[in-house]
């Protein structure tokens, strides 16, 4: 069990790796990508709509693309990447904690015979799957047993008043 636990910790923590590093290769990449596309656009349409909008939007442009701005740029774009990044690795986590916490609803459902978990839970399903027949193992003994019960109670009854009908 614990090597299967470590196991989900290595896989978890290199996926993780690999986002971050595909993260921080690929968005300053996508910034240049998008800084030159940008630069070569026309944007004449704007200057047609509003001039005073399109001094506005130059003198923006050239603020933000400018030689000692792009550093800042970059690192604006790059907080944006990281927190996106994080984002989707909370949604994964939370994903496993949803997936978690349906399954241990079906603990107790009868309808369902096998508890499913995706992959990289398989040691938990195995474990709830474990807890919910021990569960309806349980269940079953302890409808035996009472009945059992009852039954002995119906036969000490019959068995009492059996001698007492004679007597009479």
């Amino acid at each position: 069990m614990k090597n299967n636990k470590n196991k989900l910790l290595r896989s978890t923590f290199t996926t993780f790796l690999v986002e971050l590093i595909i993260w921080a290769i690929s968005l300053p990449i996508i910034f240049f990508i998008l800084a030159e596309v940008v630069r070569r656009l026309d944007f004449q349409w704007v200057y047609d709509l509003s001039p005073d909008a399109y001094h506005l939007f130059v003198k923006c442009f050239y603020f933000l693309f400018s030689r000692g701005n792009i550093f800042i740029l970059i690192a604006i774009i790059w907080a944006i990447g990281n927190i996106v990044f994080l984002r989707n690795l909370f949604n994964k986590i939370f994903f496993y904690i949803d997936a978690i916490s349906k399954a241990s609803k079906d603990i107790v459902n009868k309808d369902i015979e096998f508890i499913e978990l995706p992959s990289e839970l398989e040691e938990v399903a195995k474990q709830m799957n474990t807890v919910k027949r021990e569960s309806e193992k349980n269940e079953r003994l302890a409808r035996e047993a009472e009945q059992r019960k009852n039954d002995l109670v119906v036969y000490l009854a019959h068995d009492l008043k059996t001698p007492l009908t004679s007597v009479n």
